[in-house]
């Protein structure tokens, strides 16, 4: 699955979409999956790092002492925080939507969901319970890894390629270095 963006009457809204491949025909079909609302679009204005936000000297002890919920949490706190969003504890706000860490929803100020577009990728509920919620199953190393960096990318979170090792070792029950 992955997020449509359609634009209609110059508003862009956000579809999860599901892409089945037709093997008769060599075509593609989408199929819409669900509405996740309205997509903003805030400008990155910052460059925040990790360790300016959690006062860390270093990241990799950091990882190890931190459960890795937490740790990305901090991880949006960065990315909500260089696009100029307001913080009131877990919650993040902007003149028109709310992004709310701790519930893993994204709603606009009718309290209605909505999609944030940030580094390429688009943060909302469908996305933040992905990603808080990947777990490695009985998959390899390789293939969680995929998942995990594609769980990433999607929500739009720029993540540093060392923190991101760290991350995917300590969510793969391996000790950290």
């Amino acid at each position: 699955m992955y997020i449509r963006v359609k634009t209609i009457k110059k508003q862009e809204y956000g579809y999860l979409v599901q892409s089945k491949w037709n093997k008769k025909q060599s075509t593609s079909k989408q199929k819409f999956s669900q509405y996740l609302g309205r997509v903003y679009s805030p400008q990155k204005q910052y460059n925040l790092t990790l360790k300016d936000v959690t006062k860390a000297q270093d990241i990799e002890n950091y990882v190890k002492i931190t459960d890795v919920n937490q740790i990305l949490n901090d991880i949006i706190t960065v990315d909500l925080l260089n696009h100029n969003l307001k913080r009131n504890r877990n919650t993040f706000s902007d003149k028109e939507f709310y992004v709310d860490i701790s519930n893993l929803k994204v709603y606009n100020k009718k309290l209605v969901p909505c999609v944030v577009k940030i580094n390429n990728g688009y943060l909302c509920d469908y996305t933040l319970k992905r990603l808080f919620n990947i777990k490695p199953s009985n998959t390899d190393e390789v293939q969680f890894g995929k998942e995990l960096a594609r769980a990433v990318i999607e929500a739009g979170i720029g993540i540093e390629k060392e923190l991101f090792v760290l991350v995917f070792d300590k969510l793969y029950k391996k000790e950290v270095i």
